[in-house]
């Protein structure tokens, strides 16, 4: 499955792990397993769905271990130790994209102030669903309180319905004995 990197990596801050396979034509099983091994310098950001969101520099640094490992002939522990002096060298990411022989598309060179930026919509995008999920609990209750009020009034109309008839019936009742008692008395008189 190894092939090389080919061609420029589309310009866009994040990635998805199938993505990065592709580009560095490994599966994202090593990519994981990447991820854990040089982690200190691999931290893609964890989306809410658990997907994990790799930036360009995540890439890049990826791109110089798949390097380092399948190209270079270094062991875990090597690309470990060449990647970690690199970076704490303080040599630029670049230097790892050189050794990685890998070409990113052009992109103003503010990646931190991206990231957190990203990071800062990430956490806008979850306080807003949070406050969605409060929103739609309350609605949620607003409809049961509304559902409740409305059986409540269709069991009173109902009931006001049976009494209606019940009186109704009374009523006519208390005509109907009215009338025979107006007879009885008559019929009294009369004789």
């Amino acid at each position: 499955m190894t092939r090389p990197v080919q061609g420029t990596i589309p310009d866009r801050p994040f990635f998805k792990i199938g993505e990065v396979a592709e580009i560095l034509g490994v599966a994202p099983s090593a990519i994981r397993y990447w991820q854990r091994e040089f982690w200190p310098h691999i931290r893609p950001v964890i989306t809410r769905t658990r997907q994990r969101a790799f930036t360009r520099r995540d890439l890049k640094i990826l791109a110089a271990i798949r390097s380092m490992l399948r190209d270079q002939g270094y062991t875990i522990r090597g690309a470990k130790d060449h990647l970690a002096s690199l970076l704490t060298a303080g040599e630029d990411i670049e230097t790892v994209e050189d050794t990685a022989d890998v070409k990113l598309a052009a992109v103003p060179d503010d990646s931190p102030n991206v990231l957190s930026t990203h990071r800062m919509e990430f956490r806008r995008i979850g306080e807003m669903a949070a406050e969605m999920a409060k929103l739609k609990y309350a609605l949620d209750q607003e409809r049961r309180h509304v559902e409740e009020l409305k059986a409540r009034s269709r069991i009173a109309e109902q009931a006001f319905k049976d009494q209606h008839a019940r009186d109704f019936v009374r009523v006519r009742e208390a005509r109907t004995a009215l009338a025979t008692l107006v007879a009885e008395v008559v019929i009294e008189k009369e004789e």
